[in-house]
């Protein structure tokens, strides 16, 4: 056997060994985040009418024709009588094009979603900030009431890889009751498109993300306050900056 043929078998062999390598690692990581285990973490956006910390309990249950997304959360402080958390879910229709995303505001129970009958009115307006269903996980890891392990972390980051992979979403109410505040504002001057050029290649109709209404203007403005969105390596033109500042006034 010639010197060439033996180089060509030990490339061949750390060809086999990385994609070998690579399909453990992807496996390992799907699984990861499709596991049915839940993150408690304290919110980095969510406060409460006194600027005091809102604490989260996320549960991801994956489906091949639907995923489910439950949370608890509490504007109460850190404790563990879990049942009395606010509950919600989210239930992602992957059958639909697009994708659909139903929102559930659910009475305080078990850390499961179920049943309709859980179902009860809406505390908040959903669609205000989610204008494409389920929003990036932020939890706030300087928090110094809850630590969140390294693990954690981690899969928190995947569940995001995860919501990213949705693509555009279409947000809808799960459930209209007469009572409570509706799912999405009925003033039609709210389903206007807001209209930021430095958003619109993401967020159009065609885009990669559902488009913006001046109803997600609040939630906008926090998230470029904050340098959280564009996501880098994209910026927010000034003028679109003083078209935010103009809206809000």
């Amino acid at each position: 056997m010639s010197f060439r043929t033996k180089d060509n078998l030990f490339s061949m062999k750390k060809i086999i060994l990385f994609i070998l390598g690579s399909t453990v690692c992807t496996l390992s990581l799907f699984f990861v985040a499709c596991s049915d285990s839940q993150i408690t973490f304290q919110s980095l956006e969510s406060k409460t009418k006194n600027g005091d910390p809102v604490f989260n309990r996320i549960k991801f249950v994956f489906g091949w024709s639907k995923d489910t997304w439950v949370m608890q959360q509490s504007h109460e402080g850190l404790h563990k009588n879990f049942s009395n958390w606010d509950r919600l879910a989210i239930v992602v229709d992957k059958t639909k094009e697009p994708y659909q995303a139903r929102f559930y505001q659910l009475s305080p129970g078990e850390f499961k979603f179920n049943a309709l009958n859980e179902v009860i009115p809406y505390k908040v307006r959903c669609y205000a900030c989610h204008s494409n269903g389920p929003r990036a996980i932020r939890a706030d890891f300087n928090s110094k009431q809850l630590n969140v392990s390294l693990k954690n972390k981690i899969q928190l980051q995947l569940w995001n890889i995860r919501i990213k992979t949705y693509g555009n979403i279409q947000s809808i109410g799960g459930k209209e009751f007469s009572e409570g505040a509706p799912f999405q504002s009925k003033m039609g001057l709210l389903s206007m498109n807001l209209n930021l050029k430095s958003c619109n290649p993401c967020h159009s109709a065609d885009g990669i993300r559902a488009p913006l209404k001046l109803e997600h203007l609040g939630t906008a403005e926090f998230l470029v306050k904050n340098g959280i969105m564009p996501p880098f390596p994209f910026q927010i033109s000034d003028k679109d900056i003083e078209q935010i500042e103009k809206y809000l006034k």
